[in-house]
């Protein structure tokens, strides 16, 4: 693997320095040739460049055997599947890969400073100058860029302090913080958190958050209360002497660490026994296993005297009296206030569907209300349009009897000069062209006076027409059931 990350930058290195020298061989021979004395001056640059190359990849070749050196030194578990089992290992493989991964970056960091400075040098940039240039502007940068800097400073306080390294399973005092580290960086630490999304922390966060660096446990505590019925106290000794036998003895339990498995508090209706011990197993898996064989042989010891473990509904009863306790009493008010509040929900369930049986009656009431209204809009709009129909007719009928009195009119006027024409003519006082000019005029008048006779009979047979399909439309309307005797009047006043 170490080969493998050296790959890279030996490759790009030699492909540039051959073709650093290809280009040298090919001015030196355009000097040879008698070319400009100006490539003299493009092969020193080429050196430089040259230069530069071995600089750079010499650099990257550093870091990545560094970087690869320090995943190759790490014994801890990755990234992947169950993040509890990260903190299953050892505190000092923590410290040990924290101390490991800050020399590796302090180094990484001190090579690329160097080869910038040596890249700057060979380009012709006095670094004296340009360092001093530097240190005048990190005042300005300081405020302009207080909170990378910042950031950056505290990356490099976490690499010296070393108090957690990646794999760490870490938490915060103010429980915003916890999960195990993923990558550590000089901006900000990659934290993963229990429902596996990542969280990002700048680094100068941590200068005023306490950490707690769970990884780092020696030992896990098995720390718990056992309540003991009051009746019992008579045999708690011995109860409480097979106890602590059972935590000195097992196995798994550290015998550095303290023991303890004493009577400590008594109560309303039971003893309290506090057992406090330590695994030697840190492990999740194995301490809930240890814990497990412990509570599991304390209930066997209970068994075996006859005992079991307190509840609240159990007091102390002197022998000979009842044991129906006041919790006994207090469950039973409990029951009674619930079955009296099932009666009233009951009561106001019957209540609430009497109301929507209601409901539904006043609507069925208002939907045949509104079909009663649409058909007697229905029937309006009927009779609206029977009423025009009428109205229609006796307009037409009264423009009939108009034609028919302009029609008697011009048969007058035609008339009476037809009588003027033949008196003239007995009595000689016109001439034949003027009698048969009035004659004339007598008969277009009478021809006009025809024609609007034919136009009265034909707007006549239009009105009659009109009111036979009225009168059609007025029997149909009043052949309904549905028709009332006021409409029936309008219909006939109509």
């Amino acid at each position: 693997e170490l080969l493998a990350a050296a790959d890279a930058p030996t490759l790009v290195c030699t492909a540039l320095a051959l073709a650093c020298h290809a280009v040298v061989v090919v001015l030196e021979l355009w000097i040879a040739l008698g070319g400009a004395a100006a490539v003299e001056e493009l092969i020193r640059r080429v050196w430089v460049f040259q230069l530069i190359n071995y600089t750079v990849c010499g650099c990257w070749l550093v870091c990545r055997l560094l970087s690869t050196r320090l995943q190759l030194s790490r014994s801890r578990p990755q990234l992947k599947g169950d993040l509890s089992q990260l903190a299953d290992s050892a505190p000092a493989t923590s410290s040990q890969y924290a101390q490991e991964a800050a020399v590796t970056q302090i180094v990484k960091a001190a090579f690329v400073v160097i080869a910038t400075l040596l890249c700057l040098h060979f380009v012709g940039v006095d670094v004296q100058k340009w360092l001093a240039l530097t240190s005048l502007s990190g005042v300005v940068f300081s405020f302009l860029l207080g909170d990378i800097l910042a950031n950056l400073f505290g990356g490099f306080v976490l690499y010296l302090t070393q108090p957690f390294a990646q794999g760490d399973w870490v938490q915060s005092s103010d429980g915003t913080l916890d999960g195990w580290i993923q990558s550590l960086g000089w901006y900000y630490t990659s934290v993963r958190r229990w429902d596996k999304r990542p969280q990002y922390i700048p680094n100068s966060s941590f200068a005023f958050m306490p950490i707690v660096n769970c990884s780092r446990m020696t030992h896990r505590r098995i720390k718990f209360n056992m309540k003991l019925r009051m009746r019992d106290l008579s045999r708690l000794e011995e109860i409480l002497a097979d106890m602590r036998s059972l935590v000195e003895n097992h196995n798994d339990i550290d015998k550095n660490m303290h023991q303890i498995c004493r009577w400590r508090s008594i109560g309303e209706y039971a003893a309290g026994v506090w057992v406090s011990c330590y695994t030697t197993q840190i492990p999740l898996a194995q301490y809930l296993r240890i814990q497990e064989s412990i509570l599991l042989g304390m209930l066997g010891i209970l068994q075996r005297y006859g005992t079991t473990v307190a509840s609240s509904l159990e007091r102390f009863i002197p022998v000979g009296e009842p044991e129906t306790t006041s919790e006994f009493r207090r469950v039973i008010q409990a029951r009674a206030v619930l079955l009296n509040r099932e009666r009233d929900l009951e009561d106001e369930n019957a209540r609430l569907q009497a109301e929507r049986e209601a409901l539904k009656s006043g609507w069925a009431d208002a939907e045949a209300g509104r079909r009663e209204l649409e058909n007697m809009e229905a029937n309006n709009q009927q009779l609206e349009e029977l009423v025009t129909t009428r109205r229609e007719s006796y307009e037409k009928r009264q423009r009939v009897l108009e034609t028919k009195d302009r029609a008697r009119k011009y048969r007058r006027w035609a008339k009476h000069n037809l009588e003027q024409s033949v008196q003239r003519l007995k009595a000689k006082s016109y001439s034949l062209t003027e009698a048969e000019t009035l004659y004339q005029e007598a008969t277009r008048m009478r021809a006009s006076g025809i024609q609007m006779a034919l136009e009265a009979v034909q707007m006549d047979s239009a009105a009659v027409e009109s009111e036979r399909e009225a009168l059609v439309r007025e029997k149909a309307l009043l052949a309904r059931e549905d028709v009332s005797l006021d409409e029936s009047m309008v219909l006939t006043g109509s």
